[in-house]
Parts: structure tokens; C-alpha cells; sequence
């Protein structure tokens, strides 16, 4: 019998994570079993579980591989270094969230909403998945927010900045504010533009995300 290779291996499993992908284009993560991918694959389920022992195991590297295809430290580095003041850096990082939101698939959008909604039914599930990430595996926006609140910390320790909310509380209406501009636009999309009659500008959210946080930062 030919030997396997790592590299067949990961084939394979590519093969399960795309068609796990799909899936969740189709149908809410809550109501997704490895039926669902059985059938998008056309694997049996001896094929599946060789590589995967549940669902949930299938999601973890869904969720991993998306993760990983995204990054913000090189670019946050970037706006740091290319800024004079904090306000260009407050724009400038908005900006980088609005041009991500925008070039992101639709599809990776909808499985974000999606895991919204598992991690309400079911957080002890979500947790769990999400226990065993690598930490380029995490999402990186939790990895943005925290860099920016060392940021938003080190500049009230200067004396630069004396903001009217404190620093977690800022970072909490940051994710707020992009979780909401994301599944708005997610939602717009997917309903071919029938919450908003006119066009949902996902730039001038970002503007206004950006005018209210200096205003909230500059105290």
C-alpha cells in the first residue's frame, strides 16, 4: 500500500475545509453536521472521519484557516510609523478597517454572523472550538484592539491624550461600532440592498466611526 504523504494529507483536508466553506454559505453554522459535508464532498464518511472526528473539529480549521488569511499587525505597524499624531493614526486605522470590510468575500462575512449567533445559543461550544487555535489562528481584530489599547494606554501615560471613556471601555465601542458596520453590510448584501434603499457606504461608516472616536479619545 503507497504510503500516505503530509502532503496528501492536506489535500484531503483542504478538501473538507472548502467544502465546509461552502456549506456555511447555505445554512447557519447552529444547523451545519458532517452530513452536510459528506455530501459536499461526495466523501464517504469513513474519508471524513479519518481526517475529522466531528463537526466541530471541521469548523476549528474553517475557522483557523480564515483567521490566517487575515492579518493587521504589518499594516498597524505601518500607520504607527507613518503618523504624525494620534488623529492620523485614529483615521488611518478606521481606513484599514473600512478597505478589509470592503475587499473581504461576502461569504467569510455571512460565517462571521453566523458564529455570532452559535456563540449566543451556544457558547460552551464556541469556546471550545476556539480553545485549541494557534495564536496566528486567532482572530486578528481581537489582536488589532488590544494593540491599539496599549497604544491609546501609553499615550494617556504621556500625558498626550485625556480621553472622556477609558481605554476598555473605548476598545468595547470600537468592536461594537465595526461588528455592527460589518453585519449591517453583510446583511445588506446578502438581500441585494433591501435594508438600505440607497447604497450602503461602508467607507462613510468607517469616517463617522473615526470622527466620533476622536472626540471620545481627545476628551
Amino acid at each position: 500500500m503507497p504510503k500516505v504523504t503530509e502532503e496528501y494529507i492536506a489535500n484531503k483536508k483542504k478538501e473538507i475545509i472548502d467544502a465546509a466553506y461552502q456549506v456555511c454559505l447555505e445554512k447557519p453554522i447552529t444547523d451545519i453536521v458532517l452530513q452536510d459535508i459528506t455530501d459536499k464532498t461526495g466523501f464517504s464518511h469513513g474519508v471524513i472521519y479519518r481526517y475529522y472526528k466531528d463537526i466541530d473539529e471541521v469548523l476549528h480549521d474553517l475557522v483557523a484557516s480564515i483567521n490566517s488569511s487575515y492579518s493587521y499587525d504589518e499594516k498597524w505597524k505601518a500607520i504607527l510609523k507613518g503618523s504624525k499624531d494620534w488623529q492620523t493614526v485614529i483615521r488611518k486605522t478606521c481606513k484599514m478597517g473600512s478597505d478589509l470590510t470592503s475587499s473581504m468575500d461576502i461569504g467569510t462575512l455571512k460565517i462571521s454572523a453566523y458564529a455570532n449567533v452559535l456563540a449566543m445559543s451556544d457558547p460552551d461550544r464556541v469556546i471550545s472550538i476556539g480553545s485549541s487555535l494557534k495564536e496566528e489562528e486567532k482572530n486578528p481584530f481581537n489582536a488589532l484592539l488590544r494593540s491599539v489599547k496599549d497604544y491609546l494606554e501609553d499615550l494617556i501615560d504621556k500625558g498626550v491624550i485625556h480621553p472622556s471613556a477609558t481605554p476598555s471601555e473605548i476598545i468595547q465601542y470600537i468592536y461594537i461600532s465595526v461588528r455592527g458596520i460589518q453585519q449591517v453590510y453583510t446583511l445588506n448584501k446578502c438581500t441585494g440592498g433591501r435594508v438600505f434603499k440607497s447604497e450602503y457606504d461602508v467607507s462613510k461608516m468607517f469616517d463617522m466611526l473615526s470622527d466620533s472616536l476622536i472626540g471620545i479619545i481627545g476628551g
